[in-house]
């Protein structure tokens, strides 16, 4: 029944409502899996996925139904336009509302906007970036005071700095780590 579809035009598609209840059905049947295996199958989103946006991603997890359906907090992923980058308290907020209830587990990352032609937007070391990383601290810790969140993407030789940069501003914020 779970059912991946490939496809080099699949992204044109994915907003098309028969993907979306492929999602669903997918998701449904996994979440039945973890649920007589007493798990819990954590999703990825991307604005570049069919899990495109928090609000779609906060439907999807509602409409499967499922304690045992949840989502990565991945909030650099939803940041979809210069403008929220610059106003990132905002929209960190929005993120929050849609998908911080159904998260079960965050990753800690940054934004750096790079010069070009067109607008680009690249994963950048926790604290090096544009984001204000200790107002999505402070969120997931208000929503997951026992949860975590990962430094993921980075070059193993960027780590020392990002966990130091993370631990700085929760430090800053009054934010305990356990």
């Amino acid at each position: 029944m779970f059912q991946i579809v490939y496809s080099d035009r699949s992204r044109y598609r994915n907003p098309a409502s028969v993907c979306r209840d492929r999602l669903l059905d997918s998701l449904r049947w996994l979440a039945s899996v973890a649920e007589s295996l007493g798990q819990t199958v954590v999703v990825e989103t991307h604005q570049l996925t069919i899990m495109r946006s928090p609000e779609f991603n906060r439907a999807v997890i509602r409409d499967v139904g499922s304690a045992r359906m949840r989502l990565v907090m991945d909030f650099v992923n939803h940041f979809q336009a210069l403008h929220q980058v610059y106003d990132s308290r905002a929209r960190l907020h929005h993120i929050f509302d849609c998908m911080g209830p159904v998260s079960a587990i965050g990753h800690c990352k940054d934004i750096a906007v790079r010069d070009g032609f067109v607008v680009h937007m690249d994963e950048e070391v926790p604290g090096e970036g544009e984001l204000d990383l200790g107002t999505a601290l402070r969120m997931w810790h208000e929503e997951h005071p026992d949860g975590y969140m990962m430094l993921e993407h980075l070059p193993d030789e960027s780590y020392p700095l990002a966990a130091a940069n993370v631990h700085g501003i929760l430090a800053k914020e009054r934010i305990p780590v356990y």
